[in-house]
């Protein structure tokens, strides 16, 4: 028997020698599955000889990614060894679409937009259309066309299914906010995934191609795929049809952003002759936890048949606590957080799950007063934050000088004397003569600017020009000097300490640039646009983790307080009409509970203040879904 198979179960190994034909991967929470995925692929490259390039692997997050890579460099003993198609499906988006995006007319120089920059440019479109932009909320709008694009709806086609005031005012500024996409030679997160099948459908020898490359398919965490992450799957899977697929129904919690867990009950009608392999043993949690997971699952009706045992014995009872109000709630956990820790529990391998992020307050105001360190997982992304924005301004510029967004901050950031009206000029006259930015700190004279304006100008063109003389430099070093003459430090630095950490997180980018061994800026700018909340989560700090239970997905703990069970916040209020929504809910408690090892405590109050009002909501029937024998009542 190969070394490979050895320290796997029966199941797992299984899942790993089945190399040929259609394969779904039934993994249960803690089951193994990452361990599996990678033995599969390292199976395939050294009992198969298959070639790295030929496999494409796809997980959800780049943290996984990482940890798959590091796992195979392991398995393989070879740290040379690339696997260039491993990743999430946006960055190998990416990576094709550098090489294709011009059968589209784009150029492969495009920059992708993050939330804000989508934000901005459909304001921009609300603002070109003439629209009321007070009695419209651009976040709603946003929303409204990536689930669109989500489903491969086009502009035209959403046009023609819009039935109501709203969708209809959508459908008008759906395609202008493509136009000022192309513009700007920018894509947004979802047209990466939107344009590749696009190419992939109008270019059958590209389809092809790819086809003839990817002769083994791998899909991590089938069930939240999409309609277009599907389609996508499908397409390069066909001719070889070596497709394996692993995930979990149970833990599919993401349909409003358009996961559909049908792909995954729907597998073997999808593909003849799949093979199905259910991995039920449990390598997480004890016991009582997962038979009281289970006792909430099973009153779903649209759900695969599996059942998980536990390796690590039956464990403690759930504790289940009835307090009088959130206040008690939040001193209650305090107390067992405190009491915990003196046992030895690292307050890093603690979280605390809720169901809305307004449930922090109180238990943030609790660790404040009594001096707990603790982090919000899923809050602010670095790379959201305004001075790393304003930093990055500068390199998106250098790589696409048609970037209207990176231009505006990069000429205000510090100011340069071109205000909105000055700039809304200057864009009128680059569109007229069908130039860019570049085209303009060569020759701003030719753009009839005032003085003050003119040498602000004047000034970046020389910033921008000098890397010319220094692109053959590291990256990092590139970056340092670029922000060095910008005078963005003095800009921030104003003598606050909170002007002090906008330049400490500007000199934190230039470490995460010296990780870049060549001055590559598309990759470097790509790699930080397709980062997720928790690609820079560091688990190692000893601080108590909250965080909603939409944001533990995939996370494990030896403790967990799931808090707030109750009517009206989980089952959260808004989905309790609709049987679909009411069987999500009950899901997203499922992985709430099974993030938990050793210790799961489950709270709900009799009153709640929350949203500014006070609340008095019956227990959560997810809890009388609780076998008595599995529960200890603390309170």
């Amino acid at each position: 028997m190969t070394k490979l198979l050895e320290g796997l179960n029966p199941e797992q190994a299984r899942a790993v020698a089945h190399t040929d034909g259609p394969l779904l991967i039934l993994a249960g929470a803690g089951s193994g599955k990452t361990k599996t995925l990678t033995h599969r692929i390292a199976y395939l490259v050294q009992e198969k000889s298959i070639f790295p390039s030929n496999i494409l692997a796809v997980t959800f997050t780049n943290k996984a990614a990482q940890e798959m890579r590091t796992r195979l460099y392991r398995l393989l003993d070879d740290r040379d060894m690339i696997l260039p198609y491993l990743g999430t499906f946006h960055s190998i988006a990416v990576k094709i679409l550098r090489s294709r995006i011009s059968l589209l007319n784009f150029e492969s120089s495009f920059t992708i937009f993050d939330s804000e920059d989508q934000l901005g440019l459909i304001k921009q479109a609300i603002k070109n259309l003439g629209l009321t932009s007070d009695k419209l909320n651009p976040s709603a709008v946003k929303h409204q066309i990536s689930s669109a694009k989500n489903e491969l709806v086009t502009p035209e086609v959403y046009r023609q299914l819009a039935s109501s005031y709203f969708t209809e005012v959508v459908a008008k500024i759906y395609p202008e906010y493509q136009k000022l996409l192309r513009q700007n030679q920018a894509l947004d997160f979802d047209d990466l995934l939107v344009y590749l099948v696009r190419i992939l459908e109008e270019f059958p020898d590209v389809l092809a191609e790819y086809q003839e490359q990817f002769k083994y398919v791998l899909v991590d965490e089938y069930q939240d795929t999409n309609k277009v992450q599907y389609r996508l799957v499908s397409l390069l899977a066909a001719k070889h049809k070596n497709i394996c697929v692993v995930g979990d129904d149970w833990q599919s919690i993401y349909s409003w952003r358009g996961a559909d867990y049908s792909n995954i009950l729907n597998f073997q009608d999808d593909w003849q002759d799949t093979e199905i392999i259910k991995l039920e043993r449990n390598y997480r949690s004890t016991q009582h936890i997962l038979d009281g997971a289970h006792s909430v699952i099973l009153k779903n009706k649209d759900r695969s048949d599996k059942k998980l045992y536990a390796q690590a014995g039956q464990g403690e009872k759930i504790k289940l606590s009835t307090l009088y109000s959130d206040k008690q709630e939040a001193s209650y956990i305090l107390d067992e957080i405190t009491r915990l820790h003196g046992r030895g529990v690292d307050l890093n391998d603690v979280a605390i799950l809720y169901r809305t992020n307004a449930q922090s307050r109180n238990l943030e105001e609790f660790f404040i007063r009594y001096n707990i360190p603790y982090t919000i997982v899923g809050g602010t992304r670095f790379y959201d934050r305004m001075e790393v924005k304003d930093a990055l301004a500068y390199l998106k510029i250098l790589v696409q000088p048609k970037d209207s967004v990176a231009f505006r901050r990069a000429i205000s950031k510090p100011s340069r004397g071109v205000g909105d009206k000055t700039l809304a000029g200057i864009n009128s006259k680059l569109e007229a003569s069908h130039a860019d930015y570049h085209d303009l700190i060569k020759s701003p004279e030719q753009y009839g600017l005032k003085a003050r304006a003119l040498a602000g100008v004047k000034q970046l063109g020389l910033i921008l020009g000098k890397y010319q003389s220094i692109k053959s430099e590291p990256l990092h070093q590139v970056l340092e000097e670029i922000l060095e003459m910008t005078g963005l430090y003095k800009f921030y630095e104003d003598g606050t300490s909170e002007g002090h950490d906008r330049v400490e997180n500007i000199k934190e980018l230039i470490s995460v640039a010296k990780s870049y061994q060549d001055s590559n800026l598309a990759d470097f700018l790509s790699d930080i646009a397709l980062l997720t909340d928790f690609d820079n989560w560091d688990s190692s700090q000893e601080k108590v983790n909250l965080m909603t239970l939409h944001s533990a997905k995939g996370l494990e703990f030896d403790t967990v307080f799931l808090v707030g069970m109750e009517e009206g916040l989980l089952p959260h209020i808004n989905s309790m009409e609709e049987q679909s929504d009411l069987e999500e809910e009950r899901r997203l408690c499922y992985v709430g509970m099974t993030r938990a090892k050793q210790n799961l405590y489950l709270t709900h109050t009799h009153y709640r203040t929350l949203y500014g009002r006070p609340m008095n909501n019956r227990p959560s029937r997810f809890l009388d879904d609780l076998d008595d024998q599995l529960v200890e009542r603390v309170y």
